[in-house]
């Protein structure tokens, strides 16, 4: 298992992006959902991790830097 940091607009990280967003919307209503839009995932203070096994993504993360923290 290898986890990277990449660009959330890669062909690979849309795919579990969108998996994960249709669960997500699938499991609770909006105002229990929490997301980031690509967009937003490319910002400049966000660091999106892709996690691969046998080149297939099975996961991703996102961290953002707001101030001095992480959240």
């Amino acid at each position: 298992m290898k986890v990277l940091a990449c660009d959330p607009a890669t062909p690979e990280a849309i795919s579990i992006l969108e998996q994960s967003w249709a669960f997500l919307d699938a499991r609770f209503p909006p105002e229990e959902r929490f997301r980031l839009d690509l967009e937003n995932l490319r910002a400049s203070n966000v660091t999106f991790f892709l996690c691969t096994e046998a080149g297939m993504a099975v996961g991703c993360a996102a961290f953002a830097q707001q101030g001095e923290d992480w959240g």
